[in-house]
């Protein structure tokens, strides 16, 4: 059983003399209730009164309070956290290291307390997009070990099925995980759709799984993405028994369109660096429907900003093809005849295998193994 907070009233004397921006909020109402000097100088304001008077919760979009609400729960609950976040002083941006704790307010209502270090070294603008993105994404993304040990999960996996250890605890049956990962591991790609329980509610998820290794350890595991089909799925059973609900149908089948082109956006945005340069990060799949949208996207953007060199990082393609290559070959062809120089980086060597199997052109294009390479030759 985890230790009782501490009392804020007893670390107020020492807090006040740090040279660390230190505030407290109301886990619950997320509101201001004590700041130090230090808090002031970061947030620009007049005086500690200000701030805390402050409302902190207004015109933030519901996507940014959800997370918000997640990681408070879990600090109010015990645990310590330390995470990078971006705050807005004035509307400047201003990334920083936050060190979250649990305390006990005056009031006697749950707290977290928060200390700012910032971060001094500079993030390449379209890599601290592209984080954001993730990070408020709706889809489910993880990276398991061989054993389903989650390594690594993005925030909407953690808000969907809590802090858990196995990618099997997710799922209504823990063998039918098993199978997937070993289909992954070897080689295969594994799609289906399987019944999950998200905090004890039952689901059902289309996963897509692919062999992918750990950049930390180099170890091989298994990059998983879900996509929740629920909504689909009951619509359509919906229409089997009752048919007269046809406005019902079309109503929800355009919802889960509308998500699936807002997930398409999210999987390859388009990037400026710099002057006349798009990156262009393409993540999940690159099936038929998702080719042809990112072309027809990257082509309108590379005609409207006059770009010179277009960088198409593959690193996140979780299902390679022939036809994810030959898809990839149509992209390189068509942004030579809008007169873009096209770069490929993080090719994996499945790729590579079917990109020289269905005899890409790629003379003349270069290649690198990682994002960051290619930022540095562009």
């Amino acid at each position: 059983m985890p230790a009782a907070p501490p009392h804020l009233d007893r670390c107020v004397a020492g807090l006040e003399l740090s040279a660390t921006a230190t505030w407290a909020l109301d886990a619950e109402t997320v509101q201001l209730v004590w700041a130090n000097d230090a808090a002031v100088a970061l947030w620009g304001v007049a005086s500690r009164e200000a701030l805390v008077a402050r409302d902190v919760v207004s015109g933030v979009p519901e996507v940014v309070m959800e997370r918000t609400r997640h990681v408070f729960a879990q600090v109010a609950a015990g645990k310590h956290m330390r995470e990078e976040w971006t705050l807005y002083p004035d509307g400047v941006a201003t990334r920083v290291l936050l060190d979250l704790r649990a305390v006990t307010l005056p009031s006697g209502r749950a707290g977290v307390l928060s200390q700012a270090i910032p971060i001094t070294n500079a993030t390449p603008a379209p890599l601290e997009r592209a984080a954001a993105m993730s990070r408020y994404s709706s889809a489910i993304t993880a990276l398991v070990d061989k054993r389903g040990r989650l390594l690594a999960q993005n925030p909407q996996a953690l808000s969907t099925f809590g802090e858990l250890d196995s990618w099997f605890s997710w799922f209504a049956d823990p063998a039918l995980p098993r199978q997937l990962l070993e289909g992954a591991l070897a080689d295969e790609r594994v799609q289906l759709l399987a019944r999950v329980s998200a905090r004890g509610a039952p689901r059902w998820h289309l996963i897509d799984a692919r062999a992918m290794r750990d950049p930390v350890h180099g170890e091989l595991g298994v990059l998983v993405e879900h996509r929740d089909e629920s909504s689909r799925l009951a619509a359509e059973e919906l229409a089997e028994d009752r048919g007269q609900r046809i406005d019902t149908l079309r109503s929800t089948l355009a919802l889960v369109e509308s998500q699936q082109r807002a997930i398409l956006e999210l999987s390859a945005p388009l990037l400026e660096l710099g002057d006349q340069t798009l990156v262009v990060p393409i993540i999940g799949q690159l099936d038929d429907e998702r080719g042809a949208a990112i072309t027809s996207k990257l082509l309108a953007g590379v005609a409207a900003r006059h770009v010179r060199t277009v960088i198409l990082d593959v690193t996140g393609v979780v299902a390679i093809d022939e036809s994810s290559a030959r898809h990839l070959q149509r992209m390189i062809r068509a942004l030579r005849l809008l007169g873009a120089r096209p770069m490929l980086s993080g090719i994996r060597p499945e790729l590579a295998r079917e990109l020289g199997r269905v005899g890409a052109e790629l003379d003349g294009v270069e290649t690198v193994r990682s994002l960051a390479a290619a930022l540095r030759r562009a």
